[in-house]
């Protein structure tokens, strides 16, 4: 009967596939530990770059979590009522999304416990350059707030909140507040106007 070399020489034939597969094995550990060392640098690089990108961004307190809220009363029925506007600036994938939500016409001034409905609700993204908007806003927001006003019953009332809302923290970085009683400051409409081109 016939046998192979392989048959006749056992320990020489066995051991040459052997070591070509402990290259093989060892190989693709030197890849993964490789990879694994380099992968966990790159990604704390990026974190870092994020976070130097974040402290140097005029609007870099804005995040997932951190988000600001533009808010326009329209008294629509003068002292009976009116609605309100919203605009809401969020991060998403660490884009700056904007969402202007408008609720509908309330005047009878309900008692607050039934939900007033949304009429239209968009988001836009807002790219680097576009930025500005937001801050011109709310430094003029700011000065407005700033100015003497004496309390009226009617006007339309403007508002800038940065909030953070944890699963069970929440605060607030910035609260403005300025009563336009003569029905004159059109800067939240023009805001709004500006997201939506």
């Amino acid at each position: 009967m016939y046998m192979s070399s392989c048959w006749q020489k056992p320990p020489r034939c066995m051991y040459k596939p052997l070591g070509i597969i402990m290259k093989y094995i060892s190989l693709i550990i030197f890849t993964l530990i490789f990879q694994s060392i380099f992968g966990q640098k790159i990604i704390e690089k990026e974190k870092e770059s994020y976070s130097d990108y974040l402290n140097n961004h005029p609007l870099g307190s804005i995040s997932e979590r951190y988000h600001l809220t533009l808010t326009g009363y329209f008294d629509d029925c003068g002292e009976f009522g009116g609605h309100n506007e919203l605009i809401t600036l969020k991060r998403q994938n660490r884009k700056l999304i904007a969402s202007i939500t408008i609720y509908e016409k309330d005047c009878h001034r309900r008692s607050g416990y039934e939900e007033i409905k949304v009429v239209e609700k968009k988001s836009y993204h807002i790219p680097e350059e576009r930025v500005s908007l937001f801050t011109n806003y709310l430094e003029k927001l700011l000065y407005k707030s700033l100015k003497n006003s004496l309390p009226f019953h009617a006007g339309r009332h403007y508002y800038a909140t940065l909030d953070f809302e944890g699963k069970e923290t929440q605060f607030r970085n910035i609260d403005l507040h300025y009563h336009d009683t003569g029905w004159s400051w059109e800067e939240f409409e023009n805001l709004k106007n500006e997201i939506k081109k």
